[in-house]
């Protein structure tokens, strides 16, 4: 999932912006913000993978914020003016969109930016256990088993238990990790057999929900291609 924001001093572009993201599932628009130095302030305290940035703006320009950035995050400017191009590849900014900007463009900028958080995504996180914090490393992870507000992280050498709900401990795996039933995700990379609608992964024996059976098999077809 990206994290976005939009900043831009025209209201009417934010929520242009704003109608754009809303039809990409992988996409998360999480605010929006007229004042650039407000937006600077945010992302300063919060985690932002993507910014859809305007150029031409009051107070400081979109180029300026970002040459101020400290580490930014990938950016796409947006902007009436054709002409700032060339300075907005020199601040390495992923894309540059013209308004008025077709969803198809919008599209191909933001599949940029999914592809490059794929590439430099890490291969494992920590999780809170107890007291401890636990390294998880994705490449021996097995499945995931929640109950309740509880999850187990079972990999090919140890089991941890986290207070934490399935759904939240999706957001933190990569693509290859697959809800199968409103309890378990398996991570298709260490698929046994599959057999009566149920997935062997070393010891356990998982059920196919109903409700999950067409994108497991659509997932499991992508990752077998």
């Amino acid at each position: 999932m990206l994290k976005a924001i939009a900043i831009d001093d025209e209201p009417e572009a934010l929520e242009v912006i704003r109608l754009l993201a809303q039809k990409i599932p992988y996409l998360k628009l999480q605010t929006s913000f007229t004042d650039a130095l407000a937006a600077m302030d945010f992302l300063q305290k919060n985690e932002v993978d993507l910014v859809f940035l305007d150029i031409k703006m009051p107070d400081i320009s979109g180029t300026e914020l970002a040459k101020a950035l400290v580490n930014p995050p990938m950016i796409i400017f947006t902007t009436a003016f054709s002409e700032y191009a060339a300075e907005s590849y020199e601040l390495e900014a992923l894309d540059y969109l013209v308004k008025p900007i077709a969803f198809n463009r919008f599209l191909k900028a933001v599949n940029k930016a999914a592809q490059l958080q794929k590439e430099e995504q890490q291969n494992f996180t920590f999780v809170k256990s107890g007291h401890l914090y636990e390294r998880i490393d994705f490449d021996t992870l097995l499945f995931l088993k929640g109950a309740a507000n509880y999850v187990d992280f079972v990999s090919q050498e140890k089991k941890v238990v986290v207070r934490m709900k399935l759904g939240e401990a999706k957001e933190l795996l990569p693509e290859n990790f697959v809800q199968v039933h409103r309890s378990y995700l398996v991570n298709i990379r260490h698929i046994q057999k599959v057999e009566h609608n149920h997935i062997y992964m070393g010891e356990e024996k998982i059920s196919i929900g109903q409700a999950y059976k067409d994108n497991f098999w659509e997932s499991l077809g992508d990752w077998g291609s």
